[in-house]
């Protein structure tokens, strides 16, 4: 059963014209289904709610409005005979799904590890109650991952590795239904026949290792380390499919699977000591190459290089830094490029560096430290640099922007000497901007002097670009305004909210 036909067989349960064959299969595909039954469970409540409010008389009608009672009265009388069988089976089938539940609750309990600093929430089907720090599952029990990640154990021996942000629910002991995220399934023999449900795509593991990349826009993949998986495309033509070896699938439209090359760095093998980080510590410099260091997935395949301008007057280079080397530039044109689109959309991240800045920086001397994203979509990019315009808030400081939204920070940079500074995005909102940014200058939460709300919701693209600069913002001048003059040192770019107990950790010994 697909999901257009389950929602109308709901409606014409409520309508009274369901039969007795179809009721049967609903009633089978909800007892397989941990997902369908919250949906039927919500179903009912709003056609519950529905039929209260169109009880209500309307007490401030007039004139020739018709009373809704007497609109509905023919479909009332046709319906009379059916509604205290829906009435029966609505109950019977809600009592269904939670005798399901609970009993398969109590059958079996799985717990979990999580990563340091992961931040996530469990709910559970049977209360509907939240717990973030459970280290608990049940079958019918959701787990959102906003930061880190987790490695579940199931009773038959699969495990499987979740990277954030991911949500997933513990259909049944050998089912989960990964929502969206990224996974690493490893299945003993014990375990084979242990499926994983995606919207667009059922993988059933014959006893092996495959990973899942789920959620991304329709755009479901399936990735096979080693031995066999059969995947199943639930729209469409539904395609199927048995993969063996090192391939793997990407969900294309029309309901059929199409090739695509195997990407083993994407996944986990295994839970991480810390946050994914990247760092670039510009202590050394080979033919205008920077060297990349860390342990986020994306690393083995970034490059970083100094991006000379023709009007530069050549003094952009490494010079002594707060830690080994620093990156100069001299505000000439030159600056960094990368080919890594940055961190999309609202995941949690934590950008932090040393940076020094010349004591005669004017006001109006507009230069990016850092940007990557859609400088036209709202909140769409992700920029940090110093504040150039006064209107924004203090002259100097630390500033975050996201398109039209930004955060002004207070410390004035402008003195010739080291700063360590961080932004943090995610967390809980602060009560002044509204926004969840946090700034800091070494290793101290910064007063905000300036802001404006927009909440950043960053686009990559496929244009270089849009891609990670430093020293830059997008739209360089001719004569290279937009470009920094001053010195850069330890730039690492994590993917989480690192807390401020961590950020002066980070300030004296790195990550």
């Amino acid at each position: 059963m697909n999901d257009d036909s389950f929602h109308e067989r709901i409606w014409r349960l409520f309508d009274g014209t369901l039969s007795e064959e179809e009721f049967a299969e609903l009633e089978g595909y909800l007892e397989e289904n941990a997902e369908a039954q919250y949906e039927f469970l919500e179903q009912v409540d709003l056609h519950n709610l529905l039929g209260q409010h169109y009880s209500v008389p309307d007490s401030h009608g007039a004139g020739s409005v018709v009373p809704i009672e007497r609109v509905l009265e023919r479909q009332r009388r046709k319906l009379l005979k059916y509604s205290a069988v829906v009435a029966a089976v609505i109950l019977i089938i809600v009592a269904v799904v939670l005798q399901i539940t609970l009993v398969r609750q109590e059958e079996s309990v799985v717990t979990f590890r999580a990563s340091q600093d992961s931040i996530f929430q469990v709910t559970h089907l049977r209360d509907g109650g939240e717990e973030p720090g459970a280290m608990v599952l049940a079958v019918g029990s959701r787990l959102s991952l906003s930061q880190g990640a987790v490695e579940v154990t199931l009773p038959s021996g699969v495990e499987a590795l979740v990277q954030a942000p991911a949500h997933l629910i513990l259909e049944r002991e050998d089912r989960i239904y990964l929502k969206h995220g990224i996974a690493r399934f490893r299945v003993p023999p014990e375990g084979a026949g242990f499926q994983v449900r995606s919207p667009e795509m059922l993988v059933t593991d014959f006893g092996t290792e495959f990973g899942i990349i789920s959620g991304s826009g329709g755009s479901d993949e399936v990735h096979v380390f080693k031995g066999s998986v059969k995947v199943e495309r639930r729209r469409g033509v539904g395609a199927t499919e048995v993969l063996t070896g090192r391939v793997a699938r990407v969900a294309v439209p029309g309901g059929r699977l199409g090739p695509i090359a195997l990407r083993t760095s994407e996944f986990l093998t295994s839970l991480p000591p810390r946050l994914p980080h990247l760092h670039l510590s510009f202590d050394s410099m080979d033919s205008g190459q920077l060297s990349i260091e860390g342990d986020h997935p994306d690393v083995p395949a970034i490059k970083a290089w100094l991006d000379r301008s023709r009007i530069s007057e050549g003094h952009s280079g490494l010079v002594k830094g707060r830690f080994g080397k620093a990156l100069r530039l001299d505000g000439k044109g030159d600056f960094v490029r990368t080919n890594w689109p940055g961190i999309s959309g609202r995941e949690p991240r934590t950008v932090a560096f040393w940076l020094r800045l010349p004591e005669d920086a004017q006001e109006g001397e507009w230069a990016g430290i850092l940007v990557w994203g859609d400088t036209h979509a709202p909140g769409g990019k992700f920029a940090v640099n110093w504040n150039f315009f006064r209107k924004s808030g203090n002259v100097g400081a630390l500033r975050f922007n996201c398109a039209k939204g930004y955060v002004v920070g207070e410390t004035d940079l402008r003195d010739g000497r080291w700063h360590h500074l961080a932004v943090v995005y995610g967390g809980m909102a602060d009560p002044k901007t509204g926004m969840k940014v946090a700034l800091y200058v070494d290793g101290d939460a910064e007063k905000t002097t300036g802001f404006r709300f927009e909440e950043p919701d960053t686009i990559l693209g496929n244009d270089p670009e849009t891609w990670m600069s430093i020293g830059r913002f997008f739209d360089v001048d001719v004569d290279g305004s937009g470009t920094l003059r001053g010195a850069l040192d330890e730039l690492y770019i994590i993917s989480g909210v690192v807390a401020p107990g961590e950020i002066r950790r980070l300030m004296k010994a790195g990550w």
